[in-house]
């Protein structure tokens, strides 16, 4: 199972587009009264069912692609999805310059944010019981059934219930 998220992959998909060497790339400056970054980094990760009847498998293909740099490199290389194996960044492929990019360097530029990004502490012990209350609440706003303001009402009244939360 693979889920998706990701920070630039899709916006270079069809790397041969008109925009190709006219783009460049900067990092995220933050919230000057903010005390870290506030950029929303996006993920790719891949997990298992519980219900596989192959778990050997399914490990196996997940520490392939996860914990090998050969198979980080490859899909990064391949794919623009920007590999989370920090030994993958000392690879000669990160100091190559972009064509799509104009020839910027942007590989360095990303480990470099990737290096910065602060410890956070979002998630407790709840967020998967949050995340699908919160989520039956969205898709119900996307699909025309209430405002998002109704959504948001919904959804806290429901997150305050079940966890117990003012």
């Amino acid at each position: 199972m693979i889920y998706d998220a990701d920070i630039l992959g899709y916006f270079m998909n069809g790397g041969d587009n008109k925009e190709r060497g006219n783009l460049a790339y900067h990092a995220f400056a933050p919230n000057p009264k903010a005390s870290t970054p506030t950029p929303n980094v996006w993920i790719w990760s891949l997990g298992m069912s519980a219900f596989s009847k192959q778990k050997d498998a399914a490990w196996a293909y997940v520490e392939y692609h996860l914990t090998r740099p050969e198979s980080q490199l490859q899909i990064y290389e391949k794919t623009d999805i920007f590999p989370a194996l920090e030994t993958t960044y000392q690879d000669p492929f990160f100091q190559q310059p972009s064509e799509y990019f104009g020839g910027q360097k942007v590989r360095e530029l990303f480990v470099d944010v990737v290096r910065n990004i602060p410890e956070a502490g979002v998630y407790t012990s709840e967020y998967q019981e949050m995340n699908a209350l919160m989520a039956s609440q969205v898709q119900s706003f996307a699909l025309g059934k209430q405002t998002a303001q109704q959504a948001l009402a919904k959804a806290a009244a429901a997150i305050r219930s079940r966890t117990s939360r003012a």
